[in-house]
């Protein structure tokens, strides 16, 4: 799975730099990318990935592009979308598996209350029962 999510990033890097690099659009495709594997995988790959992702797409987006100053200004500004995308899909993750570890206490938590008070349980203030005529 993480080969595949290699291979998916390594595309949209490539026909970036096919497609003029800084100029391209391309780059666009990153951030779906980004979000699905920032929520799929633990941090420190989706770390990784970002960390990689980010060094290809930077040197690919200066060597390509015009004037020093808005080149470095605006990839700049793109990687610090990069980096937050994926910081919002590590948040959601971390938020999502809180909320769905509650939900499994609480329902364990039920499920101990209804088994408790399904299993018959003999009274301790209960008269023995006396046949008459015995």
């Amino acid at each position: 799975v993480f080969g595949a999510t290699a291979v998916d990033l390594l595309t949209i890097t490539v026909i970036t730099a096919v497609q003029g690099g800084y100029e391209s659009s391309v780059y666009l495709f990153y951030f779906p990318a980004i979000l699905g594997f920032s929520v799929a995988f633990p941090s420190a790959i989706t770390g990784l990935m970002v960390v990689a992702t980010c060094f290809f797409y930077g040197v690919i987006s200066v060597t390509t592009g015009g004037p020093v100053t808005d080149t470095f200004l605006i990839t700049t500004s793109r990687l610090i979308m990069l980096a937050g995308t994926a910081a919002c899909g590590i948040l959601y993750q971390r938020l999502e598996r809180r909320r769905r570890q509650a939900v499994t206490e609480a329902q364990e938590k039920l499920m101990a209350q209804i088994s408790r008070r399904s299993t018959p349980t003999a009274s301790v203030n209960t008269p023995p029962i006396v046949k008459e005529g015995a």
